[in-house]
Formats: structure tokens, C-alpha cells, sequence
């Protein structure tokens, strides 16, 4: 089985909504500043983030949400 990932167009930029996936738990957040390798978030609901917790970062592209980054908390 062969399985083609197409990237993602564009970059992470401000006022991008983005979906945050921790664990299980799926929430939105808003991109209130990127620098570098670093990004503020405003996020739509509660979380609880322990350190060291990988974040997995989705964009919506071509109507699909598709994986561009990951963070650690």
C-alpha cells in the first residue's frame, strides 16, 4: 500500500485558526503572534497541559484540516 501526503501551502500566520490535538483532547485556538520557532495562542476553551506534552498543530487546507507542526508544552 502507497500512500501520497501532499504538504501544506502557506505557512502559520496570525489570526490563523488552527486545532490543537493533546492526547485525545481536540480544541481551537486562534494564532495571536508567531516568531520563529514560537507561537501565542488564544485558546476557545479550557486545557490542561503538562510540561513536556507534545501538542499536534492542524491548519485547514483545500476544506480538509491537515497536520503542519507539532509543539511541546
Amino acid at each position: 500500500i502507497e500512500r501520497l501526503v501532499e504538504k501544506v501551502e502557506g505557512k502559520i500566520k496570525v489570526n490563523d485558526s488552527v486545532v490543537l490535538t493533546v492526547g485525545t483532547m481536540t480544541l481551537l485556538a486562534l494564532i495571536e503572534s508567531a516568531q520563529g520557532n514560537r507561537l501565542t495562542l488564544s485558546l476557545k476553551g479550557k486545557s490542561v497541559f503538562m510540561p513536556g506534552q507534545k501538542v499536534a498543530i492542524s491548519k485547514k487546507d483545500k476544506g480538509r484540516w491537515r497536520l503542519v507542526a507539532y509543539a511541546i508544552a
